[in-house]
Formats: C-alpha cells, structure tokens, sequence
C-alpha cells in the first residue's frame, strides 16, 4: 500500500544494515543498562537515569527495573523488578545455562568500597530474583568479580586467592585453589571449553594470567604477553582456538593467546583516533567484533561505528542508516543472529540524558 510502512521482525537477506526495534513495553530511558542473551529473549535490566539541570547531569540514580526483548517479534514483555537497592549500573553478569547471575559491584563500578560483593540469581522462566549469600571464607570482599559460566558451574575471580565456584542447580559453592597474581588492574576472563582464562590486561598490575581447569581444580600459566602494552579497560573471548583480547594503547589493539603453542600474536589494526572506548558500545559479533558510539574528544557522543573482520583482519564501517541516534554506555547483547543496541546516554555533562530506543545491526 502507497505510504505504508512495513515491519521486518527479521530480515536475513540484510547483513550489514540495522533495524529498527519498537519501543512499546520497552523499559524507561536509561545507560549504563545490564544485557544477557536467553537463547530466546534479550534481557534488559538496571541502569542509571540521570538528574538533568540545564542541560547537565547533576545527580544519578541507579535502576531496578528492565524488560524482555523477543527480536522474532519485534516485541516486549515485563521483568520482574529486583527488590534491593544495590547499584545496578556495569554489574558483572553472565548466563549460566537458564538463569541469569548477577555480581553487584560495592558502592559502584570503580569505587573504593570493600564490603562484600552482592550476587543474585534471575530465573526468566518464573520471572523471579534470588539473593545469593557466598561464604565469607571463599571470597574476599576486596576485587571485581568476574564471573565465568563453564556450563556446570559460575567461577568467580578477582585476582590473588580471590576464587570460588557455584552451582546453580544445587545452590552450592565450592573452593578454588589459589592462584596468585595481583588483585589490581583491568581482568578479562573467557571459557575455552575446558577451562577457564584470566588475563591481566596490566593498568598499572602488569601483565599476567591463568587457566583454571574445573575438573581438576588445577592451574596452568600462560605466557608472558612479550610487548603487550598495557590495555587498560579491555575485553577478551574465546574465538575457535584463541583468546581474542581487544583494548585500548594508542589505537585499539587485539592480542591473540594461542594454548596449542602457548605465544601471543598481535594485530596491527588502523582504527587509531575513531573511537576511544570510552562509554563506547563493543562486542564480539560473528567472526570479529563490533565499536559503535561511545564519546569523541570533546566528550560529544558518537553515532558511527566499524565491524572488524578477525580472520581477515580488515575494517568495515558500519551503514549509518538507520542506526541509534548519537549515545554513550547503550545496552548491547549478541544474539548468535544480530547485535541489539538499545538506550545509553547523550554523552553531554557526564552521562547526560538517556534513551530508550534502540536497534539491531545484523553482522556479514
């Protein structure tokens, strides 16, 4: 029909492009939002809103509401709210199977708060929360935990003897043997299949790392990272055979850990002075990885972005039409089929005002 539109819930034919996601039942605006892919919905929960005064944020308020997102029908359903008043905002999560765990971090991501990390557990199928309660003598209340699902069990590490292992199924934890290594500094951590990775990406802790093996409650050292710069604020995960690590020294960089040799590699990428990771929106998407928005130099929020090719090692810039307008700190989650962006902030006077609308950009 003449000057209709027509919705695509789901459009395989359209790699490369973004479409748009509706916005009825959508949580509230927002940044700063947690995300976990079920195998069927997106979960969006958590976050800040900001207080806004002539244009400024002068005061922000952490979330305890979200919503589930189906991208086969284009839909949106309630999530139940958590009944706490934790700081929500960069949680660290993971999905653990068929539930969602969630490690509140203490006063907020970056404070100097050491009391005890909170942890819950959502189940979407009952659209319930759980409060979880470690024992106090397997974790420390010191470091950011940084959970791992290994497909039986959540693994909890914040740097020196700072482990624990839980059970979801059986509400139990169990004991890691220590590891070592500095408390301090930037963690990524990624599952191989039969263990899991930690690497220090340095901020000042130098550079370091460990396996985990569950079975047998074992460690293994990695390689020293060689010439690995430190990578400050980094993200990593377990691609084919490699631990893919991305971060930011004068450019982005990504270092690849190969266990069959036990050696780094170094990709010598070109995006240098595009994007700074800073409240940028960046995942691992298909074969390589996705940077969108974020801030610019003069703290202007950003609306373009680039999808790495990690077999190619080549740089697509991503098509502009109809991507989310302009923002920092969006939610993202890959789905396995498209990358879901949604919410995140203007980027004025620190978060500045947020959004709450979003899209999907469907990879090569």
């Amino acid at each position: 029909m003449r000057g209709s539109w027509v919705v695509v819930a789901s459009c395989a034919a359209c790699s490369g492009q973004w479409v748009p996601m509706s916005d009825e039942g959508a949580p509230s605006a927002r940044g700063g939002a947690n995300t976990a892919w079920t195998g069927d919905e997106v979960l969006v929960w958590g976050g800040w809103m900001a207080e806004i005064e002539v244009g400024c944020a002068v005061g922000v308020s952490s979330l305890h509401d979200g919503a589930r997102y189906d991208p086969a029908t284009d839909t949106w359903r309630p999530m139940a709210e958590y009944p706490s008043d934790e700081i929500t905002e960069f949680a660290e999560t993971v999905w653990a199977g068929d539930r969602w765990f969630v490690v509140f971090p203490p006063g907020g991501w970056g404070s100097e708060d050491t009391s005890a990390p909170q942890m819950a557990v959502y189940d979407p199928a009952s659209d319930t929360w759980e409060t979880l309660d470690p024992p106090d003598e397997l974790l420390d209340p010191a470091g950011d935990y940084n959970p791992i699902w290994t497909g039986t069990e959540v693994f909890l590490y914040a740097g020196g003897d700072n482990a624990a292992a839980y059970d979801p199924a059986t509400g139990t934890w169990r004991a890691v043997t220590p590891y070592g290594g500095s408390s301090q500094g930037y963690l990524v951590t990624a599952w191989t299949g039969e263990e899991a990775v930690v690497w220090s990406t340095g901020n000042g802790a130098g550079r370091w790392g460990g396996a985990w093996n569950p079975a047998t409650n074992t460690w293994r050292a990695l390689a020293d990272g060689g010439a690995q710069p430190d990578l400050g604020m980094s993200t990593a995960a377990w691609i084919d055979d490699e631990l893919v690590v991305v971060g930011w020294n004068d450019g982005l960089q990504v270092w690849r850990y190969t266990p069959a040799s036990d050696a780094w590699t170094h990709d010598r990428l070109a995006l240098r002075g595009q994007h700074y990771l800073t409240s940028a929106a960046f995942d691992f998407v298909g074969a390589g990885f996705v940077v969108w928005g974020g801030l610019g130099r003069r703290q202007q929020a950003l609306g373009t972005g680039s999808w790495y090719d990690l077999e190619q090692r080549v740089w697509t810039p991503l098509d502009g039409v109809g991507s989310p307008s302009p923002r920092a700190e969006p939610a993202t989650v890959f789905t396995g089929e498209e990358w879901v962006v949604w919410g995140g902030g203007t980027g004025a006077c620190i978060e500045g005002e947020a959004h709450a609308d979003g899209a999907r950009w469907l990879p090569p």
